[in-house]
């Protein structure tokens, strides 16, 4: 492999690095603001109950979904960055196609969402009305 291409591989690996570290923040973020928004809605939601406006029985949905989603698209856009990575010329100096500090960040954060969108899905919880009665 000449000189130009070698470094033009290594250019196109770091480009896809950059695009899946990228993705995790935005990953991150969104996990993060799924987390925070079901806590304000169960706030809201008791309250409402309280108040006897509660049009739906749980408040979950829009945190779920949020959990959901960005773990989802976390999980496509690690495996889109493993098939480009793998996909590229091997570099004379034996590296690994991928960095595995990214794809060990990629794994953590898509367990992360799996496992709060479990807890999101298996909390229940307790009606206000219900535990005054």
């Amino acid at each position: 492999m000449d000189l130009a291409t070698e470094l033009a591989v290594l250019r196109t690996r770091l480009t896809l690095e950059n695009t899946q570290l990228g993705w995790i923040r935005t990953g991150f973020t969104f996990i993060t603001a799924g987390i925070a928004i079901d806590k304000v809605t169960e706030a809201l939601h008791a309250a409402r109950v309280i108040a006897g406006h509660a049009w739906v029985k749980g408040s979950h949905n829009v945190g779920l979904l949020l959990v959901i989603g960005s773990t989802l698209v976390l999980l496509i856009a690690t495996i889109a960055y493993v098939r480009a990575a793998v996909g590229l010329p091997a570099l004379p100096d034996g590296r690994l196609p991928f960095n595995p500090a990214v794809l060990g960040m990629s794994g953590l954060l898509i367990l992360t969402g799996v496992v709060l969108s479990l807890l999101i899905l298996t909390t229940e919880i307790s009606s206000p009305l219900s535990s005054s009665r």
